[in-house]
């Protein structure tokens, strides 16, 4: 009944026709996110690996719940992201939790894809146009990666809820019944109900919806009372999830955008996170349109998205008052972090179709054939990136639509097994980079330091100043005391816990990203120096040969004939530590040579060169095996993917 009052002004025959026509849609989203997850599973066939560190955090509280056998206390105590993983995987029997998570994008894709639907088309009798619009912007690589296989996270329904969401607001504005309004007040307390349980952590956006639905009625010229009747029918379902509304809203603030210091909690860690950087704005147009040529041309499409986006909303105050939650995220994109991104991009899409059909009907065309105009505009912007083919035939053309990058890297999963084989882990603690931390609590029983919940506090500053230290002493004490797991007992004496490190290839190519979350100034200055340079070399002479375009010679240690080798360091091809050579004093680089150690055979290949403060760091001797054995312990040597070591306490 109260889809008749809200269509009632289309025809019957025309609804039937929409629905035929956004059903087809949906269906068609739905299987070009299963031909993604198959090319997915082609790519990573048999490999336990995500698409990014998120990911196992979720598996790893969906394997708890089915362990637990779906208890009341579980299921209240876990992210419904998490739930439906668990439910998927005991009702389809697939005991690997990454394919039941990857079975979740296309129902979530075709689900996000019906609430962009309903917000753009709302106020136009639910044009088809606005649809089209709405299924081409999901198909953005940005947002088919993140909302694609591998990539199980709650991003997967975020923009779902807080459009649709949004959308139902609007509604709100516009019914004019008592009972639906407050059928519809709590329709949209239960999806923020179900959004909160999503995405935990998150209450603030309740503020943001509260605002929405009061301004939108005061718009709407609605009492005062019932305004009243229905913030508080919306906030007392929202608060069956969760009350933290303020203090989520407080930690947001800080962590994103400001402390009392003026900046974020994330700028002042100084770590470096891809999705939480900020694109210059030369990058925008890729971005948002997925624009491959000047992006000059890609600015002014995004200048006239702003123009249209700006006419639609301003055509309707009651519009303007519930939907400003979405726009919200557009400076959020352009000045705080790239992750943002996948809230505006359908935005930009549907106000450059909103503009180019303003523009169109301005030289009075007939609004359908504007619009129609318009899409075909859309259409040829959206071609430039993805063949039509994709729809139909998945091909190589459509590969960028699905992530190759894999989480996490094999040099990580390797010593995963090693540690599970080999190693006793109850009760004894770990030392990884953060990035790894849910994989290892997913895949091992390890106590763990470091998790992507705690990137940004002290603690990960501490490991940085550690592992850069040049003296091993110094370093192997701070160490030992980032082990908050300090004592277990067993048979009823108190031990020690064994502490391990592990220091594997990737972290320390990672390194040059952290420089700048160090406290010691020695290392803050190197922040643009790479940690390890690979070498292609050619032999010239008996004691020369060029690597990377520079003439090196390993003799006397001058690069371009200038002094640049303060000492090689041989290996073998096991990688370890033979012996190692000054070569310049005056040096400022360490060359490394693996495999071939000092028989004078071929000294051409297997070379790496690395900064001389970096070749004396404890991190760096831990990687090439120069380590003092009355501190540590080798236990796993997987050279040069990664070491395992035990602290000597």
């Amino acid at each position: 009944m109260l889809l008749n009052k809200i269509s009632r002004n289309i025809p019957f025959l025309k609804r039937v026709a929409l629905f035929v026509f956004v059903g087809f849609l949906a269906l068609l989203m739905i299987k070009v996110k299963v031909d993604h997850i198959l090319l997915w599973d082609m790519i990573f066939l048999g490999q336990d690996a995500a698409a990014n560190p998120d990911a196992d955090y979720y598996l790893k509280l969906a394997r708890d719940v089915v362990e637990q056998q779906f208890s009341f206390k579980s299921i209240t105590q876990t992210n419904l992201l998490s739930i439906m993983i668990a439910l998927i995987s005991k009702s389809t029997q697939v005991k690997d939790l990454i394919w039941a998570g990857n079975l979740l994008t296309p129902i979530c894709c075709a689900l996000t894809f019906l609430a962009l639907g309903l917000f753009f088309s709302v106020k136009s009798n639910f044009s088809p146009w606005a649809w089209l619009v709405a299924f081409l912007s999901l198909l953005t690589s940005y947002l088919c990666l993140r909302m694609g296989p591998g990539y199980i996270d709650t991003d997967l329904l975020n923009v779902f809820f807080v459009y649709l969401i949004s959308a139902l607001i609007y509604f709100l504005a516009n019914v004019d019944d008592l009972k639906n309004k407050y059928f519809l007040a709590a329709l949209i307390g239960t999806l923020n109900f179900l959004f909160i349980r999503w995405y935990p952590g998150h209450e603030g956006f309740t503020i943001l919806f509260v605002i929405a639905i009061i301004a939108s009625q005061w718009c709407a010229r609605e009492k005062s009372k019932h305004i009243f009747g229905f913030v508080s029918l919306f906030i007392l379902l929202s608060a069956l999830a969760s009350i933290s509304f303020f203090s989520s809203a407080a930690g947001l603030v800080s962590t994103y955008i400001t402390e009392q210091s003026g900046a974020s909690m994330i700028a002042k860690s100084g770590i470096k996170v891809g999705e939480l950087q900020v694109s210059e704005f030369t990058k925008w147009p890729l971005i948002l349109f997925e624009w491959k040529y000047h992006w000059a041309y890609g600015l002014i499409l995004i200048i006239l998205s702003l123009i249209g986006n700006s006419f639609w909303l301003l055509s309707d105050i009651k519009k303007l008052c519930a939907y400003f939650i979405p726009f919200i995220f557009i400076p959020m994109s352009f000045f705080v972090g790239d992750r943002f991104y996948i809230f505006v991009i359908p935005i930009f899409w549907f106000g450059l179709f909103y503009s180019i059909k303003v523009c169109v009907t301005k030289i009075k065309v007939n609004t359908h054939v504007a619009a129609f105009i318009a899409i075909l505009f859309i259409s040829a912007v959206f071609s430039s990136h993805y063949s039509p083919r994709c729809f139909f035939v998945f091909e190589k053309t459509c590969h960028a639509k699905v992530t190759l990058f894999r989480f996490p890297t094999p040099d990580v999963t390797n010593a995963a097994k090693f540690a599970n084989d080999d190693l006793i882990q109850e009760n004894n603690t770990l030392l990884a980079w953060w990035d790894y931390g849910h994989y290892l609590a997913l895949h091992t029983k390890f106590n763990l330091v470091f998790n992507s919940g705690n990137q940004f506090g002290e603690t990960t500053r501490n490991f940085i100043d550690a592992v850069l230290l040049d003296d091993e002493v110094v370093a192997h004490q701070k160490l030992k005391d980032l082990n908050q797991y300090s004592y277990n007992t067993a048979n009823k004496e108190l031990k020690t816990n064994k502490i391990y490190i592990l220091v594997n290839r990737d972290f320390i190519y990672k390194i040059p990203s952290f420089y700048e979350a160090s406290s010691n100034e020695k290392i803050t200055m190197h922040k643009k120096e790479k940690a390890i340079n690979l070498l292609a070399c050619q032999k010239k002479s008996a004691d020369e040969m060029w690597c990377n375009k520079e003439l090196i010679n390993y003799r006397n240690g001058t690069v371009n004939q200038s002094s640049g080798i303060f000492k090689i360091i041989y290996l073998d091809h096991q990688g370890k530590f033979l012996n190692e050579k000054v070569l310049n004093k005056n040096g400022t680089s360490t060359l490394v040579h693996l495999s071939l150690g000092k028989d004078g055979k071929d000294i051409t290949q297997n070379n790496i060169m690395i900064p001389k403060w970096m070749s004396e760091t404890i991190l760096m001797k831990l990687y090439l095996g120069q380590f003092n054995p009355k501190l540590f312990k080798l236990v796993s040597n997987h050279f040069p993917d990664a070491r395992i070591y035990e602290l000597n306490l």
